[in-house]
């Protein structure tokens, strides 16, 4: 397959995955929470990958750091609204959540500087997504579950040492999600 790739191949071992970001792409910024005053969580993830299992992890999340915000891709359809209506029944305003639409690739790169915490869908994890988060810097929450769609991030975080950030419950999700929020190691 060396001989097929038109790019530099980079092989993580034992990784079902090989990742390389793009030449453009953004330099790693520091995380925004010491300027913003509040911790951002985010999910760039396609909006089809996540339901309300997701959300209600998500708001349990938001709900336990109060002045923590979710920025996350939600393009402008009635979902948008469904989704803010959601966590507002579960006690987090609409003025903690920030909704963004498709976005143009420069954008998207540029959407991570705004994250201090990336957090994954399930039961279909982010892959690519996962990768760019980790490559600008970002650390990236999971909750694997048990088909291999719901443990590619929990695999990527093994494979580049980062597995603390798999959670093996969703009370340790939240416990991980504290801890990262609070610059506890």
């Amino acid at each position: 397959a060396e001989a097929q790739a038109t790019e530099k191949l980079v092989r993580l071992p034992g990784c079902f995955l090989c990742y390389s970001p793009p030449e453009n792409a953004p330099a790693v910024a520091p995380p925004p929470q010491a300027a913003n005053g509040f911790v951002t969580f985010g999910s760039l993830n396609n909006p089809c990958k996540s339901n309300e299992q997701v959300y209600a992890l998500w708001a349990q999340l938001l709900s336990s750091l109060e002045n923590s915000r979710l920025l996350m891709l939600q393009p402008v359809t009635e979902t948008r609204e469904q989704v803010a209506r959601y966590f507002e029944a579960r006690g987090i305003s609409r003025a903690r959540l920030e909704f963004l639409p498709w976005l143009k690739l420069a954008d998207f790169w540029g959407a991570h500087h705004r994250i201090d915490i990336a957090l994954d869908t399930f039961p279909y994890n982010g892959i690519t997504t996962t990768c760019d988060a980790l490559w600008m810097g970002i650390p990236v929450l999971t909750l694997p579950g048990k088909w291999p769609a719901s443990r590619a991030a929990a695999g990527i975080l093994h494979v580049c040492g980062l597995q603390q950030f798999v959670a093996a419950s969703p009370d340790d999700f939240v416990r991980i999600g504290n801890e990262l929020a609070r610059g506890v190691p």
